[in-house]
């Protein structure tokens, strides 16, 4: 099986095979709805357990010193605005994933390749299918709540570093659920097999 791989904010993520990632943000059928305003997280995976993840990425590790300011704002209390901003991403990105399933729910043929493809000796079968995707991850989102992981690759200068937890407890206070706070040092091997930064900032 061969892994995933994407480049975002100049880091290059190798998902585990494991797992079927999908760069959201980037996608025709976000771009679809990117008109009207919908944010996006960066990457939504699935993997063969039928667990789904929604991640985003941030990369503020070695920023030329003029760009200072602009990371302290985002990462300011009480209310850091990447905080608010992840909030909404994360919302509007199951908000786009429902919107997705019902576009395609509205093609027989599409419901019919689910129905006969969703059962455990097909999930890898099923999960290549780009339509067929974005159908399990609505039927996760719907049935299997539990089974949702949300992720933040977070880079910040090391004196900054402290901010992380702050950033993870605003989250659970405004949406209500845990959130993965994942960085060059600290990660699932499980999710994510390599990581590469592609340029540094002097």
């Amino acid at each position: 099986m061969r892994n995933d791989i994407f480049i975002e904010s100049d880091i290059r993520f190798s998902f585990h095979a494991a797992w079927k990632v999908r760069k959201y943000d980037a996608h025709p059928f976000y771009q679809a709805m990117s008109g009207v305003g919908m944010r996006a997280v960066d990457f939504v995976g699935i993997n063969n357990e039928n667990e789904l993840f929604l991640m985003e990425v941030k990369n503020y590790r070695n920023r030329p010193e003029k760009e200072r300011e602009r990371i302290l704002e985002k990462i300011s209390l009480p209310k850091p605005p990447l905080a608010e901003t992840l909030t909404q991403k994360m919302e509007e990105t199951q908000a786009g994933i429902r919107a997705i399933s019902t576009y395609l729910n509205k093609k027989w043929w599409y419901r019919m390749y689910f129905i006969l493809f969703d059962r455990p000796i097909f999930q890898t079968f099923l999960l290549r299918r780009d339509r067929l995707f974005w159908m399990k991850a609505q039927q996760i989102l719907a049935d299997f709540p539990e089974r949702v992981q949300y992720l933040l690759w977070l880079e910040l200068p090391s004196d900054l570093e402290n901010s992380r937890a702050h950033i993870v407890e605003y989250f659970y206070t405004e949406i209500g659920e845990e959130i993965e706070l994942y960085h060059s040092g600290q990660f699932s091997t499980q999710l994510i097999q390599e990581v590469d930064f592609q340029r540094v900032f002097l």
